[in-house]
């Protein structure tokens, strides 16, 4: 079953208030620059099911792990997926999803590049 709520103006409020009735986040953009609602869902422990468009998510989905990819384009790929939710033969580790994207959260990701900043200032030398 699907529940469209259409546009949210504060749309986290609504997934807090109904989390346990959420399967997954679905994103079907053929263009994206650095898709941050996967990273919202997936902070609450959200999988997603999402295209594999240009630019950012690969970067984020780990099959299996804390969603799925499919093509662009590949209607039947995403009915595919969608289906096997619904009918639980896909099984994700809810309260392992937030773990996923822990580089991705703002301390890590300013270690990652304080270390890159001193590598190429290292190697300038």
């Amino acid at each position: 079953r699907i529940v469209w709520y259409g546009w949210q103006q504060y749309p986290w409020e609504l997934v807090q208030q109904d989390i346990e009735k959420v399967s997954a986040l679905l994103l079907t953009s053929s263009f994206e620059g650095f898709p941050m609602t996967l990273l919202e869902a997936l902070s609450w422990g959200i999988p997603c099911i999402s295209a594999d468009c240009v630019s950012g998510p690969a970067d984020i989905i780990q099959p299996d792990v804390n969603g799925h990819l499919y093509q662009p384009g590949d209607i039947a790929g995403f009915v595919t997926l969608l289906n096997k939710y619904i009918a639980g033969e896909i099984h994700i580790e809810h309260e392992k999803i937030p773990a996923s994207i822990d580089e991705f959260y703002q301390s890590k990701y300013y270690d990652r590049l304080h270390k890159v900043i001193i590598s190429a200032i290292s190697r300038r030398k």
